[in-house]
């Protein structure tokens, strides 16, 4: 797997094995990838520091003020994207193969 800092869009993203986990939206937030559900947990449990991010209609990521969200939660959601994202990798990697 492959740890890759690359721009999306003018903005920087942090990706594994080319698929999108986090991406620094501006100076202060950082938006993380997570599943729906888990989204709507993290703002809930965070209210100053987190917020649903909706691309369109679609519940695509967490907004994390960096200003107010503790190094630890940080790490925790950047460790929970990037898992989810290998963990795709790996199941469509398999598809392939088959």
């Amino acid at each position: 797997m492959v740890l890759s800092n690359r721009d999306h869009h003018s903005r920087p993203s942090f990706r594994v094995n080319e698929k999108i986990f986090a991406t620094i939206w501006d100076e202060n937030h950082v938006n993380v990838m997570l599943d729906p559900v888990r989204i709507m947990e993290v703002a809930r449990d965070n209210p100053r520091s987190c917020a649903e991010f909706w691309w369109g209609r679609q519940l695509r990521c967490v907004s994390v003020d960096a200003r107010y969200a503790s190094e630890k939660l940080l790490a925790k959601l950047f460790k929970e994207a990037w898992q989810r994202k290998t963990k795709k990798a790996k199941k469509t990697g398999l598809k392939k193969q088959a």
